[in-house]
Order: structure tokens, then C-alpha cells, then sequence
């Protein structure tokens, strides 16, 4: 099962009279989970003062009737590649890595465009998704080791054998695209663990070890780690397949090959104080990750009006950070973050630049539907919505 880079959905939400309270949205939270749309939710709302609200409706595991809290682990998809873009403004601030320069330069071992071999490929590239390498479909679902809690191959020697000639997962035709790097957009799971190699190699220690370093510690993300084997498995949320007669089978847990582009695993709570401080332009409280020259290097512009086949409405805003239009949101405004789908996994994370609010949506199922994904979404923007005190 492939995660998915983005989901656009044409639909507009008629806000209802009066204010939209916290306990309006915690009754229609509660109906979505009476109603079978995901075994269980957890919700958040921050702002530039740091974590308004927390919250966490159904169960994490119904076999056990476990209740879901905001300190339930999920599986965070393609939300993790935020944490690349993170960790890559950091290195950049720290000197030790240009994200406009050749990704050779760093790296431990080559990665050339076989099209196009005299056109570097750059972090920039790798980030916005427009580096000329693609997920070969075949290959990357077999980056999934369902059943085990580290995959049985490490990062860089996957990576080495899809990127490399000679590699056995090595193809040319089909890993990468046959325009030159920063000229085709075509979002790439690979690529984007690839930039976490990148950052690795340019800061010179292992990029689970410089994320916990350099963020999770510093915001007392306690929760969150990128392997199974470092958590209390008893505190994470059980994915969920949706049976032709609504009900959930689980899956197993499951280890990724490219772990950086979706491994992350976060409770709620971690996640929210993780989005105050970039809502915050780098605070979060009395918590700060980083200064406002990182945060301009995460989330300045990126300029992608010569490239080819970029979604509509969509901008790139930083490393890994994406922009769109919230057509629910009135009026419509840029909303800036990430989505992700993974087994059992669905996860939103976004913050709205004019008015300083962020939210965050994770439930521990797959939408099959669209309209399913439209309910889901529908009760996400809700967040942006709730007047608080």
C-alpha cells in the first residue's frame, strides 16, 4: 500500500450560526467514531502561544477496548518528512549543509540521473519533490516488513541498491524520471529518505540519533521515535483495515526500508508541541527548537513556476513543508504542513499563516472512499474553526 502525497478535495463546509465551541467539535469528533468512520481519533489545536487543546476519542485496539488518549502512539506516514525538511534547515543554519548544492558533496556514495548526469541533484530537489527520482511502485512496497520492528536491511544500503548501476533494485527507466532534476515534479517517498541520508552524511552522525538531538529532545518529544523497538508497543495505536462490511481487521505492525519518509511514530501531544514551535517561528513556550534564520530556511518560497506537472493548487513552501488553499476554511487562506497514508494510518498536520493556528488529525485506519476522506477532512478543518477562550 503506497502512501499518498496529497489529497485534494473540492468541497465546501457551510460554517454553522453562532460560535463553534470546543464541545461542538468534541460531539462531532464522538459521532465520526460512534459511526465507524476510524476505531479512534486524536485531535489537536496550537497556536503561536504554544498547545491549546489535546484529545483523543475511540479505541486504540478494540480487541482490547483500549481507549485512545493523547498520549496514544500513531504512526505518523508522510507527516514524518516534515521532521527531514526540520532537520535539514537545521544543518543548513549549522553550516553544514547547502540545500542548493550537489547532494554528492555529502553523500557517503553517488547518485547521478541517468538522463541527465551533468544536472546535480540538490536537497532543494530531493525536498520539493523534483529531484528526477520516482517510486518504482513493485519495489517500494516491499520496503514494508510487516511482522518485525527494524527492517532487516539498513537505510543506506537500500537506498545504494535502488539508486545505484548495479544496484539489484537498480533501474533506470523506472526509478527515475526522464526529465533532468528541477524540472518534473513527481512526489518520491525514496527521494525523500534519501535527503535524510543526505543530512546523515553531511552532519556525520546517524539521522534518527541528530533528529533526537536536535528535536524531539529539546521539545520533550518523549513519545516519538523512528522504530518500533524503542517504544512500549502497549502505548501505540493498532492499524486498522476497513472490512467490505465496515468493520476492522488489524494489521501488524510493520518496520519501512526509507523510514524517514513515514516511519515516525508520535502521540498526539509530542506531535502538537513539534507544530506549536514551527507555528511559533521556532517557540513553543518556553520550548524552542530553533532561531527565526532556521525557520526562514525551512519555510521560505521555493520557486517551482518552470516546473512541470505540480498539483493544482499547490505550493511548495519550504523543505517538505507543502501549501495549499483549505476550501472549508472561509475565507480560503494558505494552509502550510503535510499529509500522509500508510497501513492503518492517516495523518494531517497543517498550520495557517494569517491567523497562527495549526491542527492536527490522526486516526488509526485507512479511508477507502472519497467519501470517507472527505468526513475525515470535513471534521479536520472543523479545528480551524473553534473559537477559544
Amino acid at each position: 500500500m503506497l502512501r499518498f502525497a496529497a489529497v485534494v478535495l473540492a468541497f465546501l463546509l457551510v460554517s454553522p450560526a453562532g460560535a463553534y465551541t470546543l464541545e461542538d467539535f468534541k460531539k462531532e469528533a464522538q459521532e465520526a467514531v460512534d459511526n465507524g468512520l476510524s476505531p479512534a481519533f486524536a485531535f489537536a489545536i496550537v497556536d503561536d502561544n504554544g498547545v491549546r487543546w489535546t484529545g483523543a476519542f475511540g479505541q486504540a485496539d478494540i480487541e482490547s477496548a483500549k481507549r485512545a488518549d493523547a498520549d496514544t502512539v500513531f504512526t505518523m506516514a508522510s507527516v514524518s518528512k516534515t521532521l527531514i525538511g526540520t532537520a535539514g534547515a537545521i544543518a543548513a543554519r549549522e553550516g553544514k549543509l547547502d540545500p542548493d548544492a550537489d547532494i554528492n558533496d555529502y553523500l557517503s556514495f553517488s547518485v547521478e540521473h541517468p538522463g541527465a548526469p551533468e544536472t546535480p541533484i540538490t536537497f532543494t530537489n530531493l525536498a520539493t519533490h523534483t529531484s528526477g527520482i520516482i517510486d518504482d511502485e513493485a519495489v517500494y512496497e516491499t520496503a514494508y516488513a510487516f511482522g518485525e520492528t527494524v527492517y532487516p536491511e539498513a537505510l543506506r544500503n537500500w537506498l545504494i541498491s535502488y539508486l545505484s548501476p548495479g544496484g539489484e533494485r537498480y533501474d533506470a527507466a523506472k526509478n527515475f524520471h526522464e526529465s533532468a532534476p528541477g524540472a518534473q515534479y513527481e512526489y518520491s517517498n525514496i527521494a525523500a529518505a534519501l535527503a535524510a541520508q543526505v543530512i546523515e552524511d553531511a552532519v556525520g552522525e546517524p539521522f534518527a540519533a541528530y533528529t533526537r538531538k536536535k528535536i524531539l529532545k529539546p521539545l520533550g518529544m518523549d513519545d516519538t521515535s523512528w522504530f518500533l523497538s524503542e517504544l512500549n508497543t502497549d502505548n501505540i495505536a493498532t492499524p486498522y483495515k476497513r472490512n467490505e462490511d465496515g468493520s476492522f481487521a488489524p494489521y501488524e505492525m510493520y518496520a519501512l526500508a526509507t523510514w524517514p519518509d513515514g516511519g515516525l511514530r508520535a502521540s498526539v501531544s509530542d506531535l502538537a508541541t513539534y507544530l506549536a514551535a514551527i507555528v511559533g517561528k521556532g517557540e513553543a513556550g518556553k520550548k524552542k527548537l530553533f532561531d527565526r534564520t532556521t525557520f526562514e530556511i525551512l519555510l521560505s518560497p521555493v520557486d517551482l513556476h518552470d516546473v512541470e506537472d505540480l498539483p493544482n493548487s499547490f505550493l511548495m513552501k519550504g523543505l517538505f513543508w507543502s501549501g495549499r488553499t483549505a476550501p472549508s476554511i472561509v475565507p480560503p487562506r494558505m494552509a502550510i504542513g503535510h499529509n500522509g497514508s500508510d497501513p492503518g494510518m492517516t495523518t494531517l498536520m497543517y498550520f495557517d499563516p494569517l491567523m497562527d493556528r495549526g491542527a492536527i488529525a490522526l486516526s488509526n485506519a485507512d479511508f477507502d472512499t472519497r467519501e470517507e476522506l472527505i468526513e475525515y477532512y470535513r471534521l479536520y478543518y472543523k479545528l480551524f474553526e473553534v473559537e477559544l477562550d
